[in-house]
C-alpha cells in the first residue's frame, strides 16, 4: 500500500469506442489533484480490439497498467483482479462505459478524508432507464436492504472508493460485486453516499457479458 496513492480499477468488455475517452477523462481529473494516481484497466476477454487500444494507453500514459484475463469472467472477476494488483490506499472501483464521470472521484476522496469515511460511494439521482427497469431495481434494493440489515441507498453500483484494508483477500465470486459495498458496510465501516449523476452510455457493447447490469 503506498500512502496517498489512489488506484483507479476500470473492468472493460467490449468498450473499444469508450475506452481511449474514458482513459483521457481520468487522467484530466486526476492530474488536477494532489495525489499520485494510477490506472489499471482490466480486459475481461473483449471479443473487439478493446485490447490492443489498451495496450496503446499504457505507451501514452505511464500511469495506466493493464490486466488481460484469459476469458470473460465477468465483472466481478476483473474487479477482484484490479483489486489484487492495485497498490493505492484509496482505491476507486468504477465502470468502463462512460456511465460513471470521473469528476465525481476527487469528490469521493475529499468526502473520505472531511468525514473520515472508510468508503464512499455514488447513489444515483435518476438514471436514463424505463420506468419497468427502475421498478425493478428498487424493488432488489429493498430485498438486499432487507437482508443485509445495511442502510445503502443503491446497492449495485460499482462507482466506490474504498480504503484499500477492506478489500484485502475479498475473493470475490460469480456477481458478487454487486453486494461488495453491503458486504463492506456490514463490517461496522464508517461509510457514506454522494447524489450523482449517471450519464447515458455513448456507445453500446456488440456482445452481452455475463456482468450485464441489472441494478
Amino acid at each position: 500500500m503506498a500512502k496517498n496513492l489512489v488506484s483507479v480499477v476500470v473492468p472493460l468488455f467490449n468498450e473499444e469506442e469508450n475506452v481511449f475517452e474514458l482513459v483521457h477523462e481520468l487522467i484530466s481529473v486526476m492530474n488536477a489533484t494532489n495525489y499520485s494516481y494510477q490506472i489499471l484497466l482490466v480486459n475481461d476477454g473483449s471479443r473487439d480490439h478493446t485490447w490492443a487500444k489498451i495496450q496503446a494507453l499504457t505507451k501514452e500514459f505511464k500511469q495506466i497498467e493493464a490486466i488481460n484475463l484469459a476469458g470473460n469472467y465477468g465483472q466481478t472477476m476483473a474487479l477482484r483482479a484490479g483489486f489484487e494488483q492495485a497498490s493505492g490506499e484509496i482505491i476507486v472501483a468504477m465502470d468502463g462505459d462512460l456511465q460513471h464521470d470521473p469528476q465525481y472521484i476527487p469528490v469521493f476522496i475529499e468526502e473520505m478524508q472531511k468525514g473520515n469515511y472508510d468508503m464512499v460511494g455514488g447513489a444515483k439521482i435518476r438514471r436514463p432507464e424505463s420506468a419497468f427497469k427502475n421498478f425493478l431495481a428498487e424493488t432488489g434494493h429493498k430485498i438486499i436492504k432487507s437482508i443485509s440489515g445495511v442502510n445503502l441507498r443503491y446497492f449495485g453500483a460499482t462507482f466506490k472508493a474504498y480504503r484499500s484494508y477492506l478489500l484485502q483477500g475479498s475473493n470475490m465470486l460469480g456477481d458478487s460485486h454487486r453486494f461488495l459495498g453491503a458486504i463492506v458496510a456490514r463490517k461496522g465501516t464508517r461509510y457514506t453516499e454522494l447524489p450523482i449523476e449517471i450519464r447515458e452510455r455513448k456507445k453500446e457493447e456488440k456482445a452481452i457479458t455475463k456482468s450485464a447490469k441489472f441494478f
